[in-house]
């Protein structure tokens, strides 16, 4: 009997210990601290992770484009320069990203002009002119595509030749799409400052894309 009120003492001071310290509202406890937020992803893991895995991208590595069509020359301050003629784009691209590609092209231009003689009768003049442009290709969707160059040209008339720097605005659409090609539509407008003038050419063209 003597060891019963000792056990007792011995069982309230271990609940006395269990009990949390401190003082707490009952009826607001102290919420614990929330986890800590997830550590963001490493690049590097997710590029071993990703390495060795086929792009799904429309647009990637190296693409060759030719281009031809008609155009219509018109030349400010230049005589004998408005006429109408053959017009090709031949270009090489390299994606810089899904939405870009870096360009190198060779533009080609014939202006056919009709000249009338003294003695009345009409002959068709040729003048040929060229040009070498560097630039960048902007894809708004999978068909749609949008670019800007930049570069050198010359423009042959007669006994003249006409060479100046040059700028390149044009657009294109996909119309029918193959596992490694497409076959399209596009337009370019080009013009050349040069000592008489300026020269522009505007041409629309049906071109041919292999990827």
């Amino acid at each position: 009997m003597t060891r019963l009120p000792l056990i007792l003492v011995a069982l309230a001071g271990q609940a006395y210990a269990d009990t949390p310290q401190g003082l707490q509202d009952p009826a607001n406890p102290i919420k614990p601290e929330p986890p800590p937020p997830p550590s963001p992803a490493d690049p590097i893991v997710n590029a071993s992770g990703a390495h060795g895995l086929e792009s799904t991208s429309r647009h990637q590595g190296f693409n060759f484009t030719a281009a031809l069509g008609g155009g219509l020359t018109i030349g400010i301050d230049i005589a004998g320069s408005v006429g109408r003629g053959p017009a090709g784009s031949f270009r090489f691209a390299h994606a810089a990203s899904e939405k870009f590609a870096f360009t190198a092209e060779l533009v080609s231009i014939t202006l056919l002009r009709q000249i009338k003689g003294t003695d009345g009768t009409t002959e068709t003049n040729t003048d040929q002119g060229s040009g070498a442009l560097l630039g960048m290709q902007f894809y708004v969707n999978r068909t749609l595509w949008l670019r800007l160059a930049t570069g050198i040209s010359s423009m042959q008339f007669d006994d003249a030749t006409l060479v100046g720097p040059t700028g390149l605005a044009g657009g294109g659409l996909d119309i029918l799409r193959f596992r490694r090609a497409a076959i399209g539509v596009e337009m370019m407008s080009i013009g050349q400052i040069n000592r008489d003038g300026l020269l522009t050419t505007t041409a629309f063209m049906l071109d041919l894309s292999i990827e």
